[in-house]
Order: structure tokens, then sequence, then C-alpha cells
């Protein structure tokens, strides 16, 4: 079992180390091009959140992108034009008006790409991280054989620190991007907090056993 868990955690650490590699090359891209960089490329399907047109069945969708509790929002400003025709029941008396909203287009704000797309990829630095943190613990369980160990206590209490700082980031990153779009979507993921919180506490618990481990062995 606890092979399938090194194989797995080895897995997503690679997966995770290859998205921090298109991270950086979606901020090279942006950079570049600018606004340009996201519409007509394979961007604009990662950037179009929120009310989305479809042109296929011209009707309106909500599209959500999340990264690790990151909400990608207010990057794609859809431009609409309003036609209204009004009807006069002479009979009744009655008016009728029918307005009508006409997709025109759209515009990607840079700036907002920009932080996400650098937001997303800190939050991939910190997951390869907290996913090398387990390989390494799972690797001296196998070769100390001992639970309790100074190493896996310091790995642990790093673990911790990356995980709040995940949530950190994901509140920073929403605040500078709300600042440009005015979308009103702030961001905190409270699970990884509270991970981290918890496995902050579970390091000091590795870190004492292991001193008691030295001092029975000491002892004995």
């Amino acid at each position: 079992m606890r092979e399938y868990a090194k194989m797995a955690a080895q897995a997503l650490r690679f997966i995770h180390a290859i998205a921090i590699i298109a991270g950086m090359l979606v901020l090279a891209h942006i950079l570049l091009f600018g606004e340009f960089g996201v519409e007509g490329t394979i961007l604009e399907k990662f950037f179009q959140t929120g009310v989305v047109y479809d042109e296929k069945t011209d009707t309106l969708a909500p599209r959500e992108i999340n990264i690790y509790g990151l909400d990608i929002v207010g990057v794609y400003q859809p431009n609409y034009l309003m036609s209204s025709t009004s009807y006069d029941n002479f009979v009744t008396g009655e008016s009728y008006s029918d307005v009508r909203l006409t997709y025109n287009g759209c515009n990607y704000h840079t700036g907002a790409a920009l932080i996400f797309a650098l937001g997303g990829t800190v939050i991939m630095l910190l997951m390869t991280l907290i996913f090398d943190n387990i390989c390494h613990m799972l690797e001296k369980t196998d070769k100390d054989g001992k639970l309790f160990q100074r190493d896996i206590a310091r790995l642990l209490h790093t673990t911790g620190i990356f995980l709040i700082e995940i949530s950190a980031v994901c509140l920073i990153t929403s605040l500078l991007a709300n600042l440009l779009t005015q979308n009103g979507t702030i961001n905190i993921n409270e699970n990884f907090l509270a991970m981290g919180l918890f496995i902050l506490c579970l390091s000091k618990y590795f870190d004492y056993g292991s001193k008691l481990e030295e001092e029975v062995g000491e002892l004995v």
C-alpha cells in the first residue's frame, strides 16, 4: 500500500511540475502579446469564465474554473448590443416591448489574466513542494522503519506552511484581480488553511515523539 502511495505522490509531483512550466509559458505569452495572447488562442478557453456566450447555440451559460480554491473570474468581458421593439395594442390600449441583447464580441483583461496566471503558477509550485515532501516522508519511513523522526516532523511542518501559503496566495491573487476587474470575488481556501494548521500541530506531536524515542534509546 505504501508503494502505491509513493507512486501516486511521485506522479502528482511530476504533473504539478509540468503545470509550473505551463504557467510560466502562459505568463510569457501574455506579456509578449497582451490581449491578443488570449483571444483566438487555446488560453481563451481557460480565461472565458463567468457568463459565457456560446456561438453555436446562441445562448449564455455560466462557466467556472477553479485552481485549488482560486476562481478565475473577470478576465473575459463580453460586449452586448441592446435593441428594443415596441408594440401597441390599439384595441386594449396596452403597450408591449421586446428587449434583445446581441453578442458583439468580447475583451480580455490582460492585467487580471497575468495576475491569475502568476497566482496559479505559485499555487502549482507549492503543491509540487507538498507532494515532494510526501515522497520524502514515505521514503524515510521505508528506509529507517521509524514513524517518529525529526526529519518527518520537519517535513510535516513545512507541508503545513505550504498549505497555509496556498490559502494566502488565493486571497492575495483574488484581491489584486478584484482591484482591476471590480468583480467582487474574493477567495480564500479555508480547507487548506485548516489542514495546514492541523498539520503544523501534528508536526509538533511528531517532533515530541522523536525526542521521546531518542531518550528511551539512550536509557536502553
